[in-house]
């Protein structure tokens, strides 16, 4: 069942302002990256003000812009 759509999903507990969430990915060769470019494009499609950080490769990477580490690569 595919969840719901909202233009604010992430809020205080006390509903009154808007939280940033930030999600921490980890994959260290090329069917992870995938694996993770897949879902993290999946969550923004749900939520465009995610953050994401992490280590991967150069697919997550672009995804997630700033905070990320190219693993696959060194591996």
């Amino acid at each position: 069942m595919p969840l719901p759509r909202s233009s604010s999903p992430w809020k205080s507990p006390s509903g009154s302002r808007r939280v940033t969430k930030k999600i921490y990915f980890v994959a260290g060769e090329t069917s992870g990256d995938n694996h993770g470019a897949a879902l993290m494009r999946a969550l923004r499609e749900r939520a465009a003000e995610l953050q994401f950080a992490g280590r991967g490769g150069p697919k997550m990477q672009a995804i997630a812009a700033g905070e990320f580490r190219d693993w696959v690569d060194e591996a």
